[in-house]
């Protein structure tokens, strides 16, 4: 098998370009790994350069009318390259990929979507720190639609967690956690008051 590292970023999206050789070459299996360790697997087929098979997420990206045969004269089949669009998860960040250990496989290109925007991290107010009364801490973020998730239970906030909407009250010793979440764009760092 061979990895490859990967630019690092968030990205919606990978694009793969080539063939199989000798015959197609199905049900072939390209894993991506996130700086967090997590994986997503695909499952792709891969048309012969000579014979396109139109596999579900492959492209005829070039098909040329003919070759130049062994011994330099016009020659059939054609030669095809093929593309593929493989869709990865946008709120984690790119490590590497891992091609299938396979000689009939041939890459001849590695592409990466638009980097994923990161939502801006939400900020406090007050600023964090100790106060002698009882404070309505209230969150913010500047992303445009952003939603703010937060914490007070010291775990780290996530999508599932409650749903800023108006000011904290904190009366004890609390640590707050937040994020913000919004369409097209990353996941923001934790904001942690």
């Amino acid at each position: 098998n061979l990895t490859v590292a990967l630019p690092a970023g968030q990205y919606g999206q990978l694009f793969l370009l080539g063939a199989a050789v000798n015959g197609a070459q199905t049900s072939q299996t390209i894993i991506v790994t996130y700086t967090d360790w997590s994986t997503s697997t695909f499952t792709q087929s891969f048309s012969d350069w000579a014979v396109p098979k139109a596999y579900s997420g492959e492209t005829t990206v070039l098909a040329a009318p003919s070759r130049i045969g062994p011994n330099g004269q016009t020659a059939t089949p054609a030669g095809n390259v093929y593309g593929y669009t493989l869709s990865l998860n946008s709120s984690k960040s790119v490590a590497n990929i891992k091609f299938p250990s396979n000689r009939n496989l041939v890459f001849l290109g590695i592409g990466l979507g638009t980097p994923t925007p990161t939502a801006a991290t939400p900020t406090f107010s007050p600023a964090p720190g100790t106060y002698n009364a009882a404070q309505a801490v209230t969150l913010s973020d500047t992303t445009k639609g952003a939603v703010i998730y937060y914490t007070t239970n010291g775990t780290t906030p996530t999508t599932g967690s409650a749903v800023y909407s108006s000011p904290i009250t904190v009366s004890a010793t609390t640590t707050i956690e937040a994020i913000a979440v919004a369409s097209g764009y990353g996941n923001s760092a934790v904001a942690t008051g």
